[in-house]
């Protein structure tokens, strides 16, 4: 299941999450939204790790800043 893969994945990261959010978009896709904060080179190992998943359609970082009103 490529839920679980992607759990795995992110148990390397831990430091890095400061939570997810999982929501279906169907019957067979599902939405898996992260929110990281770390070094912009740990942010993304974390996305190139994610994208290797098998099933993995779609990852892309989002950058904000801390700072944004």
């Amino acid at each position: 299941m490529v839920t679980h893969r992607i759990l795995h994945r992110q148990h390397d990261f831990l430091g890095s999450i400061r939570a997810t959010a999982h929501t279906h978009l169907n019957e067979e896709t599902c939405l898996e939204v992260l929110i990281v904060a770390g070094e912009a080179k740990r942010v993304a190992e974390l996305t190139d790790r994610l994208r290797t998943v098998k099933g993995v359609l779609f990852a892309e970082t989002v950058v904000a800043s801390p700072n944004v009103r």
